[in-house]
């Protein structure tokens, strides 16, 4: 669990985590293995979930044996799941984080949501939905060993 009272912002206590697969964690369905061990690790400390259309059909074969909790969703309401997924494990308690346009609602949903621009870009509509926007996953991961940083950055 990751608690931290941002001033002017809000008082986090976030038990669990929400990624996007392509395009945040993986780059054409490929996730590189130093991204995959951090993902895992975070896993012992979070409830941490995968959300996706799984179009490169990799991400169950990816995580088996794993603590990471695999969520596919449709192709075609990606959008809505992702939203629809985030309210159910209580919003409040949740991290999102994703690149793309179906991701806007997931982040906006979420109690902090964060915006990844990474090697497949970051899509322009969530720009305007994050809390926060990161250079890439490995920022991401250091931000939440390092949570001071989030402080940094949102204190109004």
């Amino acid at each position: 669990m990751l608690k931290i009272d941002i001033p002017g912002f809000k008082d986090l206590s976030i038990e669990k985590i929400v990624f996007d697969y392509n395009g945040t964690l993986a780059f054409q369905g490929e996730i590189r293995p130093e991204i995959l061990k951090k993902l895992k690790k975070l896993a012992g400390y979070f409830e941490v979930y995968v959300v996706t259309a799984d179009t490169y059909g990799t991400v169950s074969q990816t995580f088996a044996g794993s603590s990471v909790k695999v969520k596919i969703i449709s192709g075609s309401q990606g959008r809505k799941d992702k939203e629809d997924f985030v309210k159910s494990l209580n919003s409040r308690e949740v991290l999102a984080i994703g690149n793309g346009r179906n991701d806007t609602a997931m982040l906006q949903e979420a109690t902090l949501g964060i915006a990844v621009l990474g090697g497949e870009g970051m899509a322009a509509e969530l720009y305007r939905s994050a809390d926060l926007i990161c250079p890439g996953i490995a920022e991401v991961f250091e931000l939440l060993d390092n949570p001071r940083g989030l402080k940094g950055s949102l204190r109004g």
